[in-house]
């Protein structure tokens, strides 16, 4: 009680990134990017000098993108053509990439979707692009989210964004604010 801890930061402090969201083998929404983690979880009241320093939350994951149904008029009547969607991009700060989205034999010609790339300390991934399907290709995943944003929606929702700090319900002063990406709260 009455303790107050003191930070000074001349580097980077990052959370990690969310994980993007695995692409879908059916029509509905894909499933949604992971959240990202939070820079510096307070438990005690807090000073930073953050002067020549950087503190960033880490970038939501993307969501996964949906399948798709395409109906091809062939000799005799249609066959569906199923196109799964395409995983999400992880977060910057590390998140992994989401998996393609795969189908289950249903007749037809089944086409798998592309997995998403990585996040890493420097760049949020990108969303697996939309694959098969000529007229109808499954969607694309969402792109990961920079540092202190929420990750791209894909077909699933967006993950949500780390904070800078997250305050626990403690106090936080800063005298010096440095750089801050995300939000503090």
């Amino acid at each position: 009680s009455g303790d107050t801890i003191t930070i000074d930061n001349n580097s980077t402090i990052v959370g990690d990134g969310g994980n993007g969201g695995a692409g879908s083998a059916t029509t509905g929404g894909g499933p949604t990017g992971g959240a990202a983690g939070h820079a510096v979880n307070v438990q005690f009241n807090t000073t930073v000098d953050n002067t020549g320093g950087t503190i960033s939350g880490g970038g939501g994951g993307g969501g996964g993108g949906n399948g798709a149904i395409n109906a091809v008029s062939v000799k005799g009547g249609t066959r569906n053509d199923t196109c799964a969607g395409s995983g999400g991009g992880g977060g910057r700060g590390g998140g992994t990439g989401g998996a393609a989205g795969s189908i289950v034999a249903q007749g037809g010609n089944n086409n798998t979707g592309n997995a998403g790339s990585a996040g890493t300390l420097t760049d949020a991934g990108a969303g697996g692009a939309g694959g098969g399907g000529v007229t109808n290709p499954g969607n694309a995943g969402g792109t990961g989210g920079n540092v202190g944003a929420a990750g791209g929606s894909g077909g699933g929702g967006a993950g949500a964004a780390g904070k800078a700090i997250n305050l626990n319900g403690n106090t936080v002063t800063f005298t010096a604010t440095g750089t801050r990406n995300g939000a503090t709260s």
